[in-house]
């Protein structure tokens, strides 16, 4: 995964930013999850770090300045969507978040669940 100044190199439990041959930092993802799982990052800039449980599936917010852990479907999805989420097995576990980019301190998401063309934003710092 390529983010703005690093390429991440993740192996499901940690991630190694790597942008010239050298470790910069390491990052132990079942630590941040919470859970004894393996971690797709989906999403990664200086202050938040996005990652998603093969487990679970839910998609998570970390902010790497504060450490607080936000599960985005919780904030972002209505009562019934959010109920979808936490019990539809098909075709895996948890939510359809899609992270789409970053425009200032909002991150943009869809939900492929509903495909609704609807842009969910999620506002960083809580701005």
């Amino acid at each position: 995964m390529f983010t703005e100044n690093h390429i991440s190199i993740i192996n499901g439990i940690r991630l190694i930013e790597d942008g010239t041959g050298n470790v910069t930092e390491k990052i132990d993802l079942t630590t941040l999850g919470d859970i004894s799982d393996n971690y797709l990052v989906e999403g990664m800039d200086e202050d938040y770090l996005m990652i998603r449980s093969n487990q679970q599936g839910f998609l998570m917010m970390i902010d790497r300045k504060t450490g607080t852990k936000t599960l985005l479907y919780k904030e972002l999805l209505d009562v019934e969507q959010q109920k979808y989420a936490e019990t539809n097995d098909l075709p895996y576990y948890g939510d359809n978040l899609k992270f789409l980019k970053r425009e200032g301190d909002a991150l943009l998401f869809n939900n492929d669940y509903v495909q609704d063309g609807k842009i969910y934003k999620f506002m960083l710092g809580g701005s």
